[in-house]
């Protein structure tokens, strides 16, 4: 007796289906809004001596494997059962094609997609670019091109400045532990 094909498998099968039909064109569902299950599961192979595109040298676990399998509407199957117009071939085909939509590893990029990461990111950067600033006292304003040793100094001044503002910040919530704590984390950071 022929074995069915995993929980693992249908679970994978219908997630690369988009729960829709694998035929060209097709967007019957695989589940209804029920989760009703609306459609049928087709082998490229056929699992039964006799069936369409049947191969008798595949093992029973080739029948059985998800690459042999899809999801079709109960219309779709019937008609790629006519071996003279859909081959072996034919159905894998159709599977990658279908399934290449619902996987990361068969998305390509598209001009649309590149003109959309485009547009963000020109968005972000505007935005980046615009920001506002509160504390702007805290900012730490230098020239890169000094040298090191005075670099260092520049910041430790920005330090101590923050230091500063956390002792300002502690007072106006009359709370010594905030200070002490935010020093704490900007002592270790440069530590």
């Amino acid at each position: 007796m022929r074995k069915a094909p995993s929980a693992e498998t249908y679970k994978l099968l219908y997630v690369r289906s988009g729960n829709e039909c694998a035929f060209s064109g097709c967007h019957h569902p695989i589940f209804n809004d029920d989760g009703t299950y609306i459609a049928q599961l087709c082998h490229i192979t056929a699992a039964n001596k006799g069936g369409p595109r049947y191969d008798s040298s595949q093992s029973d676990e080739d029948r059985r494997a998800i690459e042999n399998l899809l999801f079709m509407c109960h219309r779709h199957h019937k008609e790629t059962d006519d071996t003279s117009k859909f081959k072996d071939s034919d159905m894998e085909k159709m599977k990658h094609r279908h399934e290449s939509q619902f996987t990361e590893k068969g998305k390509a990029l598209s001009d649309k997609m590149l003109e959309q990461i485009d547009l963000d990111s020109r968005y972000y950067w505007n935005q980046q670019r615009n920001k506002i600033f509160f504390l702007d006292e805290l900012k730490m304003k230098t020239n890169l091109d000094i040298d090191e040793v005075k670099l260092y100094t520049e910041v430790e001044e920005a330090i101590e400045l923050i230091f500063d503002y956390c002792t300002t910040c502690a007072h106006s919530d009359n709370s010594t532990t905030i200070s002490s704590d935010l020093k704490k984390i900007i002592r270790l950071s440069w530590t």
